[in-house]
């Protein structure tokens, strides 16, 4: 969850596949202070950052189309919804830019097989990987919050 005129991430969660739950725990994260969970994957910074929701700019995917996503939604009545176009990442910039940020920032670690999965569709990804999701998350934090 980024707050797209701040671009202050607010909430983050990560599944080995979509699902509904990540949404709804990404979505928790908005109202409240984050630091424990910053300084539980060694971060220096506090991540106090909240706020309430005016308007909510989603995805098409299923988890974010999911009922128990949009009742949520609708019982705590926050205000308009917005799904972005599908297929259309441009009209997604904010999160856009910072997965590329990522992407080029973490290009070249060990274990990283972005470019052998697009130039080898045989290409198993899962067998070269060198970190498991936990890790994963840790370094997503850490590289979101300790900028």
């Amino acid at each position: 969850a980024i707050d797209c005129a701040s671009r202050v991430v607010l909430g983050m969660a990560s599944s080995i596949r979509s699902n509904a739950d990540a949404v709804l725990n990404a979505r928790a994260q908005v109202g409240i202070d984050k630091t424990a969970i910053a300084r539980s994957v060694g971060c220096k910074s506090s991540w106090h950052h909240l706020t309430g929701v005016q308007s909510l700019v989603a995805d098409n995917g299923k988890e974010f189309t999911a009922v128990t996503v949009l009742a949520a939604e609708k019982a705590l009545a926050e205000g308009a919804k917005v799904s972005t176009p599908a297929a259309m990442p441009q009209m997604k910039g904010t999160c856009e830019s910072l997965f590329k940020r990522a992407a080029m920032k973490f290009r070249g670690t060990p274990g990283w097989s972005e470019m052998r999965q697009r130039l080898n569709k045989d290409f198993k990804a899962e067998e070269h990987a060198q970190l498991v999701l936990t890790e994963l998350v840790a370094l997503v934090i850490r590289d979101t919050v300790d900028i």
